[in-house]
């Protein structure tokens, strides 16, 4: 285990062919010049799903967003080709939470989470919604490549059903809190009962995660700074061409020379901040997004081995009730000992 790495893809750069997807696992996104997700063995099971045009709805603390959900595939069990539904986050919980109950046993993506966010906080920034959009699309697709899950029920429900059929109940909606008291009272495993492999799993995915954040927020405050970078730029782009225009209307003799300069100079000051302004938008796509991503893989692992700990414990506690209750029982005497006893 110490000697095991990751490789984290960063962007849309086409797959190796040399390098087979193990059964079952959920491969990173797909590039978009690729027009479906083909199965692993070649079937040609096709399935496109794409989470776009999101929008605010209602208002005041009913507010929320509900994003444009397309979903092209030709399985035989859906009505049709090509389904276009919208769906809140909720909905999308809701997704999650049936397939953890039905699928225990299989790796489910995380969502992005409620518990990071301020209740002050602006929860329509437009950076915060494109960020949820983007990490709402990528859980689809890690659905729709998985070859047992995107045939399942849950999956089909969320993209043919109607909202009552996706209704969640209080005590599992979303909360602010996420899940900050989760693992308070849950069974614990005694560490000498402890599978080693499970604990070196744990203790690697733990330092793997703590490397992840360190690097998603060196980037992340490295990007946001360009992105400031780029805007003051712009500004002081438009200043030197209002200043250009100032000093054309002075009427002096050098004033068309200089107005020019400043003109020149705030466009190329203009021109520079727009191509930063790209450049961080597509630094933000293709690493703080996708080290997001690979941060909620972390917590997905984390929740797998939270499930395998507490399942262990549970049937340690059940052998050992059911050792007591044998000691304690006391078997009824021999027939013939009650026999003799009635005469």
């Amino acid at each position: 285990m110490s000697d095991a790495y990751v490789t984290l893809p960063l962007g849309d750069e086409d797959f190796s062919p040399s390098a087979p997807e193990q059964p079952g696992s959920f491969a990173p996104r797909p590039p978009p010049n690729l027009p479906h997700i083909m199965n692993n063995d070649g079937s040609g099971i096709r399935f496109d799903v794409s989470v776009t045009q999101p929008t605010k709805s209602g208002n005041g603390y009913q507010a929320y967003v509900v994003y444009k959900v397309t979903c092209k595939t030709n399985l035989e069990q859906y009505s049709s080709s090509e389904i276009i539904v919208n769906r809140r986050f909720n909905h999308f919980v809701w997704l999650h939470i049936q397939l953890l109950e039905q699928y225990p046993c299989y790796f489910i993506p995380a969502l992005p989470d409620k518990s990071g966010i301020d209740p002050y906080f602006n929860r329509f920034d437009a950076e915060f919604i494109e960020r949820r959009r983007w990490a709402l699309q990528q859980f689809l697709f890690r659905l729709v490549n998985h070859p047992i899950i995107r045939t399942s029920k849950p999956l089909q429900i969320f993209f043919e059903g109607n909202e009552d059929s996706m209704k969640l109940p209080e005590e599992k909606k979303p909360s602010l809190f996420g899940s900050l008291f989760k693992d308070i009272g849950a069974p614990k495993v005694p560490k000498s009962m402890q599978d080693p492999e499970f604990a070196e799993m744990g203790l690697y995915i733990k330092e793997l995660e703590d490397q992840l954040f360190e690097v998603h927020k060196f980037v992340e405050r490295m990007v946001l700074r360009r992105r400031d970078f780029g805007s003051s730029l712009g500004e002081l782009g438009l200043t030197l061409i209002t200043m250009g225009t100032h000093e054309e209307k002075t009427g002096e003799e050098e004033a068309a020379t200089t107005s020019k300069s400043f003109h020149d100079l705030g466009s190329c000051c203009d021109h520079l901040a727009i191509n930063i302004q790209e450049q961080v938008k597509d630094e933000m796509e293709k690493t703080v997004f996708v080290l997001e991503e690979w941060l909620r893989i972390m917590e997905g692992a984390k929740e797998a081995l939270r499930v395998h700990g507490a399942t262990v414990a549970q049937s340690l506690a059940f052998m050992s009730d059911y050792e007591k209750k044998d000691r304690a029982l006391v078997l009824p005497p021999p027939l013939p000992y009650l026999f003799l006893c009635c005469r």
